[in-house]
């Protein structure tokens, strides 16, 4: 009679076991017992690792996806993030000087906005960055594809197509799967909306649909200021097609599937001046965003109703207040005043179309199941700066979310502090010691010498048959000891985040738009960056610096847990008493942190504290 093993137990046995590893490493090394587990593995264990440690990325994926390769990128990516990991490029305009004695283009008293916006391409492989710089169109498309690498960018000068610095800039940007080829969906500063190729061939920037706005033949004549004839915002639906477009009061829906008009009329308008009378200016449609096939959410500028949402119906927009009167304004300084909710993101991937995270201008991060009669359902805030609004967001399923300020070059890295089936430090060693630094708090409590809560808890080593932790693992499971952070971008010049844009939750980078340049952030390790590096192409008559003062003056601050408490007083949350800065120290070609051994503290061995 044969032992009993592994190999004697049937397939879903064995991916049950596998379903309780925690670590990618684990599930490696259940793979090398045999060739049956190494081949059980590659075939279904690596996608039932990404499928169960997170469930709720939105992960791209056909046939041909090595689930492998999306592991090890996934787990990556999480320890980039919890470890603040992160390389900065700046691409900007040659010939344009740094700092404050930088000048405008072209005559402008100031420099252009930058807007940005990424799409995956349907290989999965290829990716599409779309800039708006001033009047002018910057694409790059980057293919990452069986271990090539290329970058290739082309430009549309504003000017060639007729549009002037100013009334023409690019305002508002999307890109979307055409019927054969990519799509950019244009929104400019004049109040036109068009539809250009983004292909990489002879079609690029090529007009191929006309937007025409709902309220062409209503203007009587009169002058309209140029904050209400710009286009606000621009989003599109892919599974029907469907696009919005923000300007004015109005919110504007057209049919993009594929017909031989060149302009669209649009199948639906909501006039949010129309929908309740609240005196003074009308209300300013600010963004939107479908919620599933027949949702939709737009915010509002200036209302006691700043976010709305509801139902695409044959009959037109019926929208409703998605906050009960009064508690709408719950969480603001001024209770009484109108309020504006700048930015909005779906959470939770095509897979739950009902929970929605939305940017208040009196500071806070709302997050909203629409199924449930409570306004909020969470809610988050800067702990140092608790009034500053964001004006841009970017949501990682329902792990962590990039908030852009309205009013300064920061980013706002928040945790949702949902339940996580991932830790990424699970496969660090043990030890009887903290991670470090410490954050802030408990630093502070330590200078002061009161104890830390929970202090002299864990062991040396983990076991999991006692139930015992060690104390490095317990500290790193505290949600005190992984607090939310900023990063300031440097120069003040930047100006503030106008808009943020990631290809898909997988991606290496996010972009971010800003007052005069585009910043590209890639999250990556300290001890991964090569020596010497790669140059990286920009556009023609463009520079990208990653290894200068630019990246010198970039700094992290901590800022405690975000998410507020329910007995935080009348405002939510609990202020912070101290906080710590970190110097980034800039890479260059000289640098000497390739090859080094893996970093095991809490943050990026580039983060120096001041």
């Amino acid at each position: 009679m044969e032992p009993a093993g592994l190999d004697g137990l049937p397939d879903h046995l064995l991916l049950d076991v596998m379903e309780q590893l925690d670590t990618a490493r684990d599930i490696s090394r259940f793979g090398s017992s045999s060739r049956r587990t190494h081949d059980l593995v590659q075939h279904d264990g690596w996608k039932s690792f990404v499928r169960n440690r997170f469930p709720s990325l939105t992960v791209p994926s056909d046939g041909s996806t090595r689930w492998s390769a999306v592991a090890d990128r996934l787990t990556y990516l999480d320890r980039c993030w919890d470890k603040r990991g992160f390389l900065f490029l700046f691409f900007q305009e040659e010939g344009h000087g740094r700092g404050r004695n930088r000048w405008p283009r072209r005559g402008q008293s100031v420099t252009f906005q930058g807007v940005v916006g990424a799409h995956l391409l349907p290989s999965l492989r290829d990716e599409i960055l779309a800039c708006g710089a001033g009047e002018d169109l910057l694409v790059r498309w980057r293919a990452t594809g069986d271990g090539q690498r290329s970058e290739t960018w082309r430009s549309l000068a504003g000017r060639e197509s007729g549009y002037a610095a100013g009334a023409g800039d690019v305002t508002a940007l999307a890109l979307l799967d055409g019927d054969s080829r990519p799509e950019m969906l244009v929104g400019r500063a004049n109040g036109e909306v068009q539809l250009l190729s983004a292909a990489d061939d002879e079609s690029f920037g090529r007009p191929a649909k006309q937007l025409l706005p709902a309220d062409q033949d209503e203007s009587g004549g009169r002058q309209r200021s140029p904050g209400r004839l710009a286009v606000t915002w621009a989003e599109w639906h892919a599974e029907t097609r469907m696009a919005a477009s923000c300007r004015s009061s109005l919110l504007t829906l057209h049919n993009l599937a594929p017909s031989e008009e060149t302009e669209l009329k649009p199948v639906a308008c909501y006039d949010a001046s129309r929908a309740g009378a609240e005196g003074g200016a009308a209300p300013l449609v600010r963004c939107a965003k479908f919620m599933g096939a027949d949702g939709i959410a737009c915010g509002i500028g200036g209302s006691h109703e700043p976010l709305r949402w509801g139902k695409i119906r044959p009959t037109g927009v019926d929208l409703v207040s998605a906050t009960r009167s009064g508690e709408a304004l719950a969480y603001s300084e001024s209770p009484t005043e109108k309020q504006t909710v700048r930015a909005m993101e779906p959470v939770g991937g095509p897979a739950n179309p009902n929970l929605l995270l939305s940017a208040w201008d009196d500071g806070t991060y709302r997050l909203l199941d629409v199924r449930t009669p409570s306004d909020r359902d969470a809610v988050y805030r800067d702990r140092f700066q608790p009034y500053h609004a964001g004006s841009s967001l970017l949501v990682y399923g329902m792990e962590r979310f990039v908030a852009g300020a309205n009013s300064e070059p920061v980013l706002r890295l928040f945790d949702f502090r949902q339940p996580k089936p991932y830790y990424h430090f699970n496969a660090s060693p043990c030890s009887d010691s903290p991670p470090s630094p410490a954050p802030p708090e408990v630093a502070q409590r330590r200078a002061k010498g009161a104890p830390e809560p929970g202090e002299g808890s864990g062991g040396a080593a983990c076991d999991a048959g006692r139930r015992i932790v060690c104390r490095w693992h317990a500290k790193s499971r505290d949600p005190g000891w992984r607090p939310d952070a900023t990063l300031y971008l440097g120069a003040d010049v930047y100006d503030r985040i106008f808009s943020l844009a990631k290809a898909s939750d997988t991606s290496e980078a996010f972009y971010c738009g800003v007052r005069g340049a585009v910043v590209e952030a890639r999250p990556t390790l300290a001890q991964d960056i090569g020596r010497g590096g790669t140059p990286r192409p920009a556009p023609a008559g463009w520079t990208v610096r990653g290894n200068e003062r630019d990246t010198a003056r970039v700094g992290l601050l901590e800022t405690g847990v975000g998410r507020c408490r329910a007995d935080g007083g009348p405002l939510g949350v609990d202020l912070m008493t101290t906080a710590d800065m970190y110097r980034y120290r800039p890479w260059h070609p000289l640098s000497t942190f390739s090859g080094g051994a893996p970093d095991v503290g809490r943050l990026d061995s580039r983060w120096q504290g001041r």
